[in-house]
């Protein structure tokens, strides 16, 4: 039995937070792809954000960085839509979740 596999995609937002982190771009994509097979890995969030997960990774030089995410109603795409360190960066996800329109 296969896994299915799921689509990792970035919002534009998310997009601009990745070219901020280039200097570890590798490594923050190779953290996100887990989530082709693994879409249940992140921390379910609560509050506002209760329909979003928290994929938690480090960085090189020790920094712990969050990828916010939603998985789609028909359960086939993860939509990065937030990638930060993990200070103060809950405020941001709740208004880049409201600003969100997925099916």
């Amino acid at each position: 039995m296969t896994t299915p596999k799921y689509d990792v995609q970035l919002t534009p937002r998310a997009e601009k937070d990745l070219k901020k982190l280039r200097h570890d771009l590798a490594n923050v994509l190779q953290q996100i792809s887990v989530l082709e097979t693994d879409p249940l890995r992140g921390e379910i969030l609560k509050g506002e954000l209760r329909d979003a997960r928290s994929l938690h990774f480090s960085l090189k030089g020790g920094g712990q960085y969050r990828a916010i995410y939603v998985i789609t109603k028909d359960q086939t795409v993860c939509l990065v839509f937030l990638i930060a360190a993990r200070e103060n960066l809950y405020k941001e996800a709740q208004r880049r979740l409201e600003s969100l329109e997925f099916d």
